[in-house]
């Protein structure tokens, strides 16, 4: 094989290994979830703590060293143990670093066991990422150069997707060491999505430093030239005239195309999915979509074989901290529930149950959670439904209909809606059209989901990429068919700390409601606030929502007169 041919061959397997690393990354990273703490090579290329919580990562080893401590013939003295268990109860970057100085320094290190020597010097090559998810400025910066370092490790063997992976983590590191964040700022998140946002940045500058390796090279074979050499092979030779910003256009252009080709993408219903149908097949293609129906084909023919979009490419992140500032009490859950999404290709929650006490925010939630994300969400009220019309009704009948999850991907044209199921603890128990349980089942099984056969058309449908969010006063009235297939949830009351936050998204409510500006209608002063804390204590949202409202209303008659 000659030189070019070698070289060709070599460039499409490293980027072939590229490719493999990109579309897997946890083969340097680790698990998106581990379970157990991961190595300095996982974290220096920007891996997870153990449950997302640099604290609790930092727990589980802590324990591991002062457990090998108490059986070894060299354990930690008392002082280095009292100091591992402050640590241990109040992690930040204080704490941390003096255990980090400790076990670090030559007097410690020389007088343990092997073992336990092990383990902390384990812990010390790891504890700066520990800190710099604190906030620590200098910790930061050093896990920026460590990952700078991979980096260069990573390309000089060969390696460039591991490579590339570890300068997204430097200039993450990078960035965190402009910032001094408090101890109070820490909030336990998922890593992955910062790499996610990284991802833009990197198709902005890899470009240009492919343009400068080009005219690196093409220095060097001119300075081959001069000094007698042979140069550039004329069939290889680089065109020197190569303008940079159109580059950069052609460059943006070929992004926007393969964003729009790797956009997922489901088919509901397959290529002739409605040949059986009555009618011609043309007789679909000037039909509307709508929620009940006479003529399914019309409907129908339009979507079969066509690739419907999936909402995809949140910013967990961003949806986690906007969703926890609107509803703080229920931040605990919100985490579990976005934690569906990292590292997803598109958007799709497991199905999931918020039980809690009347007025705790369950059903707003539910919407709110659709609608951050940016899902169409369909509302549906399960109380009392006592048939099974929510999976379709045959078109045999005057009332036929879609299901309701096919009327919601027909209605909105995208094939992961949220449904949100309202009172599910309160479904009616009558079999003689069927059961609303007996739909719930099927639907929010992955698998059978996948083959939904609808009554209304007579043929299968993909509705697995579907969302369902359903509340409940009381889980334990919920059938336990449809209990045992739900993630469970339990939302607490609102706080009586709560109380201004709530306030004033009442307050924007009404102001929207009635075409109020914000200088006629502002939020609640402090001294109103206070008012109404006198009141509420906590609990119900509809109480608090009842006074501030009546307070609004009454601001007039409440205002002094001059």
């Amino acid at each position: 094989m000659n030189d070019p041919a070698r070289a060709a061959g070599t460039a499409a397997g490293a980027a072939a290994a590229a490719r493999a690393l990109l579309l897997d990354p946890t083969k340097i990273s680790g698990p998106f979830q581990p379970r157990t703490p991961l190595g300095y090579r996982e974290l220096v290329h920007y891996g997870e703590f153990v449950g997302w919580h640099a604290g609790d990562d930092f727990r589980l080893r802590a324990e591991e060293i002062l457990t090998a401590s108490a059986t070894s013939d060299r354990p930690l003295d008392d002082e280095l143990v009292r100091t591992i268990r402050r640590a241990m109860d109040d992690p930040c970057t204080r704490t941390l670093r003096r255990v980090e100085l400790f076990l670090d320094s030559d007097a410690v290190r020389f007088n343990l066991g092997p073992e336990v020597q092990a383990r902390t010097d384990k812990l010390v090559a790891v504890l700066p990422f520990h800190r710099s998810a604190y906030g620590c400025p200098q910790a930061s910066s050093t896990c920026a150069a460590l990952a700078v370092d991979a980096a260069m490790e990573n390309f000089s063997l060969g390696l460039p997707g591991a490579g590339i992976r570890a300068l997204k983590a430097a200039i993450l590191f990078a960035q965190d060491a402009h910032v001094d964040a408090r101890q109070d700022d820490y909030t336990p998140t998922p890593r992955y999505p910062r790499l996610q946002a990284v991802e833009e940045l990197a198709t902005e500058w890899l470009p240009g430093m492919v343009a400068c390796a080009t005219a690196e090279r093409m220095l060097r074979d001119e300075d081959d030239v001069l000094r007698g050499g042979v140069g550039v092979p004329a069939d290889t030779a680089v065109a020197v005239g190569v303008d940079l910003a159109e580059l950069g256009d052609v460059a943006a252009a070929a992004r926007v195309i393969e964003a729009e080709e790797r956009a997922p993408t489901l088919v509901v219903l397959a290529r002739g999915g409605v040949d059986h149908l009555p009618g011609s097949s043309d007789s679909g293609k000037a039909g509307r979509a709508s929620y009940t129906s006479t003529s399914p084909r019309t409907v129908w023919e339009p979507w079969a074989g066509r690739a419907v979009p999936l909402v995809h490419g949140v910013d967990v992140a961003a949806a986690t901290a906007t969703l926890v500032a609107e509803f703080p009490w229920a931040k605990d859950q919100l985490r579990a529930i976005l934690a569906d999404l990292v590292g997803a290709p598109f958007v799709r929650l497991r199905p999931t149950l918020l039980a809690g006490k009347p007025g705790c925010g369950k059903s707003r939630l539910a919407r709110r959670i659709g609608e951050v994300l940016g899902l169409p969400v369909l509302l549906f009220s399960a109380a009392g439904s006592a048939d099974a019309s929510f999976g379709g009704t045959s078109r045999q009948w005057s009332t036929g209909r879609n299901s309701t999850p096919a009327s919601a991907i027909l209605q909105h044209q995208v094939a992961n809606p949220l449904i949100a199921m309202d009172e599910i603890d309160k479904i009616g128990e009558g079999n003689q059209n069927g059961n609303l349980s007996s739909i719930l089942v099927t639907l929010f099984e992955k698998e059978t989901s996948s083959r939904y056969f609808d009554p209304f058309i007579d043929a299968p449908l993909d509705l697995s990429a579907v969302s369902y969010i359903a509340t409940a006063n009381d889980a334990r009235k919920v059938p336990w068919v449809v209990l045992d297939r739900l993630r469970l949830l339990t939302i607490p009351d609102p706080r009586a700390q709560d109380l201004s936050l709530i306030t004033a998204q009442v307050a924007a409510s009404y102001r929207a409601e009635r075409g109020l500006d914000e200088v006629w209608c502002p939020d609640l002063a402090h001294d109103e606030n206070e008012l109404l804390a006198r009141h509420w204590r906590g609990g119900s949202l509809r109480v608090l929502v009842r006074l501030t409202e009546a307070l609004l209303s009454g601001r007039e008659s409440l205002t002094p007169r001059h």
